[in-house]
């Protein structure tokens, strides 16, 4: 009677393995849709259902209920979920992914190829232009603050993670918040071809502002709607990165994490982690208006991030909207929660550092404002890099400027030693490869 029970019990373990494993592999159904009999049908899995199926006539033999008979397979199915999450962040990039192996089939197609030489093309010119260069400022200007791993708050954002990833490669956490719509990575197997290729030019046109300008230019100055999640998809494969999990979020009134409900912030967190890495990271973007009277109708935004303070902010081609009264709580929140801050011109007014708090550094130059933001011009910002006392260069781009010999950097530091610890992400310490 005791190895009847005995055996049921261990039966009843496998079912419930089975069942968390087969629920963690379709965690997300837009990504996959495989199941866990489609993943033991394949040589891999085969190899360790048997593994399974034979510690399981051990522990039947042996009486031994200890036994975790599928201790192998959670970690398989992970590996296999982010192999086809990173794998469609590649295809997306236009990179290739080898001759075997899901996926591998649309490398075959002409368009695919095309959308391959042209992004090689576009980022050789932006490796050499502008990435390689920030690369080397931020090596030797951020290194003390890129090795605290800090939370980075990005207001204004849109999808250009790409810079503030490269200046801050080492953050734990990444907030981005901007008016595009998070969008949707598609399901490329679900794809036809005539879709596919449409899918490939979207992507195109969505990252010329950032590959031929340097910058996204805010909604008022394009013709159509960025959607960020796939820009994100496809620069995280272009830096290297694998992907572990894509979910699709909303944010509550208490400022919760939660599946998408429709009247919430919309929103899509990645968690990923640099290759030969082994810490996770991720990226919220979340979809909001940021002036007073939205957030007034979202008091839970700032409620989330503050609970990533202290922070680093980061502003980059920000339409110079913290300027305006209608922006006064935004502001006011980066003053309050923001241990340092790095932005443009157009980002917070000069006159809003009090020198009894901030340390600032100046880079590059200051010039007129461009169209349409020429009533921006700070006369006071012009003062500071007149004097030419202490300005250090600036090599690339940034902001709205197109060129480096034009452009400008603002590094605030408060004046309050600054220390943080590493965000709890409630993740693994290290990544099983």
């Amino acid at each position: 009677m005791s190895r009847l029970l005995s055996t049921f019990g261990i039966i009843l373990s496998l079912l419930i393995t089975i069942t968390s494993c087969s629920y963690s592999s379709r965690s997300n159904s837009n990504t996959t849709d495989k199941n866990l009999g489609s993943e033991i049908s394949k040589p891999e899995g085969k190899v360790l259902f048997n593994r399974a199926a034979t510690k399981l006539i051990d522990v039947i033999s042996k009486n031994n209920l200890d036994t975790d008979v599928f201790s192998d397979l959670p970690t398989y199915l992970d590996r296999k979920k982010s192999q086809r999450l990173t794998n469609t962040a590649k295809i997306l990039a236009g990179m290739n992914i080898g001759s075997t192996g899901e996926l591998s089939q649309f490398q075959e197609r002409g368009n695919w190829q095309q959308h391959r030489n042209f992004l090689n093309d576009a980022w050789s010119q932006l490796e050499t232009r502008r990435l390689e260069p920030m690369r080397n400022w931020q090596q030797r200007e951020l290194t003390t603050l890129n090795n605290l791993e800090p939370t980075i708050f990005y207001p204004f954002s849109n999808a250009n993670f790409l810079d503030v990833y490269t200046l801050f490669p080492h953050g734990r956490v990444f907030v981005l918040v901007g008016i595009e719509p998070v969008g949707k990575i598609p399901n490329l197997e679900r794809l036809n071809r005539q879709q596919f290729a449409q899918e490939l030019k979207h992507i195109a046109c969505n990252l010329h502002e950032i590959l031929a300008l340097d910058y996204f230019r805010p909604p008022q100055m394009i013709n159509f709607k960025q959607e960020v999640s796939t820009a994100l998809y496809v620069f995280l494969a272009r830096t290297n990165n694998r992907i572990y999990d894509l979910d699709y979020i909303s944010l509550n009134e208490r400022a919760e994490i939660s599946s998408p409900q429709s009247g919430k912030i919309s929103g899509v967190k990645i968690t990923f982690a640099s290759e030969g890495d082994t810490k996770r990271k991720i990226i919220y973007y979340f979809s909001s208006k940021l002036s007073n009277e939205a957030l007034a109708e979202t008091p839970e935004l700032v409620t989330f991030i503050s609970k990533y303070a202290p922070q680093v902010t980061y502003l980059n081609a920000a339409a110079y909207l913290t300027h305006f009264d209608s922006f006064s709580q935004i502001r006011e929140t980066i003053l309050a929660q923001s241990s340092y801050l790095l932005q443009d011109d157009s980002g917070l007014p000069i006159t809003t550092f009090e020198s009894s708090r901030w340390n600032l550094s100046f880079y590059g130059s200051y010039t007129q404002p461009i169209a349409p933001f020429s009533d921006r011009y700070q006369s006071q910002l012009w003062q500071v890099y007149n004097s030419k006392n202490n300005i250090q260069p600036l090599n690339f781009a940034t902001g709205y400027q197109s060129e480096a010999k034009v452009s400008n950097l603002i590094l605030a530091r408060l004046k309050n030693n600054f220390t943080t610890e590493s965000p709890q992400l409630d993740l693994p310490i290290t990544i099983d490869r």
